[in-house]
């Protein structure tokens, strides 16, 4: 194992489907230093594919640990390609190492005893999938695989870069458009209190002026008018109310 990996990093991780293999055999076979081949075998994948994408320095980060810039969804697409094909490349080579004729699909076989070799095939080759897993969400997040420095790279590093520069779900972006909003309405609030210690008319102004905005806008959502992305009402009727309350 230790010459197989030792093989694997003086080339940078650029590793050979043969020396994927022969990694994959020696793990299932028991000679694994401490999990190493699962370490390597994501090392293997980022220094493939950046290699493959072009402009990656063997195994120093470009940025010296900094993230990229986020990647264009086009770059992202173009990304996730490479990553792809060198995957099914890389897990190729692993199932030829660890699918045992025991273990093999068949039809001849009853239906529990596919289930265990199904079940028995996935444990074999659990550490490949999760490592492109989390390289393909760090990718999908906008992220240059090519910025990965490979001395530290790690599966829990990348999924938790993945977490931080996803775009966030519609009930995260709808909880946090309420937060702001609320916070929109507490600073109105305020500035009609301001207002009011001076000059009460005016604050009665602008606050009705308010009021008939968003009834205009809430009319307008009853009758289907507001489309997605629109600009915020909110600061726009505050200001056109304080331009005339003024």
């Amino acid at each position: 194992m230790l010459n197989i990996l030792s093989k694997i990093e003086k080339a940078n991780f650029l590793a050979t489907e043969a020396d994927v293999e022969a990694m994959a055999k020696a793990r299932q076979e028991g000679i694994d230093m401490e999990g190493q081949t699962q370490s390597t075998y994501l090392k293997v994948l980022v220094a493939l594919a950046a290699h493959e994408i072009g402009g990656a320095t063997a195994h120093l980060s470009r940025r010296r640990g900094k993230l990229a810039t986020s990647l264009t969804p086009s770059e992202i697409a173009t990304h996730i390609n490479v990553l792809e094909t060198i995957n099914t490349r890389c897990y190729g080579a692993v199932t030829r190492a660890v699918v045992t004729r025991d273990i093999e699909r068949s039809e001849a076989v009853t239906q529990a005893e596919q289930s265990r070799r199904a079940l028995e095939r996935n444990r074999r080759t659990n550490y490949a999938r999760t490592a492109m897993s989390a390289v393909r969400a760090y990718v999908q997040a906008g992220q240059d695989i090519r910025d990965l420095d490979l001395r530290t790279v790690t599966k829990q590093r990348l999924r938790e870069v993945a977490e931080q520069h996803s775009p966030p779900t519609e009930a995260e972006a709808t909880a946090r458009l309420l937060r702001a909003a609320g916070k929109a309405a507490d600073r109105i609030v305020e500035e009609a209190e301001e207002l009011a210690a001076t000059d009460p008319v005016k604050a009665e102004q602008l606050l009705g002026l308010l009021v008939d905005k968003l009834e205009e806008v809430m009319g307008k959502i009853k009758r289907g008018e507001i489309e997605r992305g629109s600009t915020t009402v909110v600061s726009e009727a505050m200001r056109a109310a304080i331009r005339k309350a003024a």
